[in-house]
């Protein structure tokens, strides 16, 4: 496989490690050859590496297998899941996981990653809702720069939103970067 067929979620081999990939940027200079900046997440560990490739480079695809699953607990050490379609339960290390487990609710809807038979990665879904646990009024005054303030979600993260949103609402985060998205 070329660099150029990558896309935003495939997952590649670099030096015998499954990375996927999070953004790749085509370069095409005015003087030289075109190249990709591609930002990749190493699946074991979650660590984020970012890399260039000349354009026509040849990468080698990891051969993963995704099955529908459902989050149910963690412990001290790992993450707890179950397989939809047979009910086996695989744990995944919190290392693995990384900053996405802010994000996880219990019975939560996901993909399985495996890679060589054995799981390796959860993919969640890009936009959850969830409820405002927590949540400051906002302070009155200067609000031409649209003004943000910190709420806790019902998972225990804190997230920037706009003023308007209050304790007790329901607000979209995008996964992937942590971010406000809208109030539902």
């Amino acid at each position: 496989m070329e660099i150029n067929d990558i896309h935003k979620g495939s997952v590649i081999m670099i030096d015998g490690n499954a990375y996927k990939v999070i953004d790749n940027q085509a370069v095409k200079p005015g003087k030289g050859t075109a190249f990709s900046r591609t930002k990749l997440r190493a699946l074991m560990s979650d660590k984020t590496i970012e890399l260039t490739f000349k354009a026509g480079e040849k990468i080698q695809e990891a051969e993963v297998n995704y099955f529908d699953c459902q989050y149910l607990y963690n412990d001290p050490e790992s993450f707890i899941f179950m397989l939809k379609d047979n009910f086996e339960q695989y744990s995944l290390p919190k290392d693995a996981i990384g900053e996405r487990a802010k994000f996880f609710k219990e019975n939560m809807d996901c993909k399985m990653v495996f890679l060589n038979g054995n799981p390796v990665d959860v993919n969640i879904p890009p936009k959850m809702d969830f409820k405002v646990t927590e949540a400051d009024p906002g302070a009155k005054g200067n609000t031409a720069t649209g003004a943000t303030k910190q709420v806790t979600i019902e998972t225990g993260a804190q997230i920037t939103v706009p003023l308007f949103v209050k304790q007790g609402d329901t607000i979209r985060v995008n996964t992937e970067t942590g971010e406000y998205d809208v109030r539902v």
